[in-house]
């Protein structure tokens, strides 16, 4: 399957679309103390964004590109971040997923 080429430019998101990323960014820094930043990526098979033309709150990416795209973030976790994190994200999910189904 050949990659279709999406350009970044022609696609606004309005911001309050994609608010979720912020509410992910104040419950870690409510469990943990830290502040963390948070980025929304969508990964859709058989996509791709040529270089450069990234704009706006979310990045569209082929999801096999997805280990390249966090290999290339400025921010670094350690893997005690990355536990703490982890752990604090799977009890939220848990819990949310306790609620819904009670």
């Amino acid at each position: 399957m050949t990659a279709l080429k999406v350009q970044m430019t022609s696609m606004k998101v309005k911001n309050d679309r994609f608010k979720g990323y912020r509410q992910l960014q104040a419950l870690l820094e409510g469990k943990t103390g830290g502040t963390y930043p948070v980025r929304p990526v969508v990964a859709i098979p058989g996509w791709s964004v040529e270089k450069g033309l990234e704009h706006g709150t979310v990045c569209v990416i082929e999801p096999k590109e997805l280990p390249n795209y966090i290999d290339q973030r400025t921010v670094s976790l350690s893997r005690r971040e990355v536990r703490l994190l982890a752990a604090h994200l799977s009890r939220y999910v848990r819990a949310s997923q306790r609620k819904t189904l009670a």
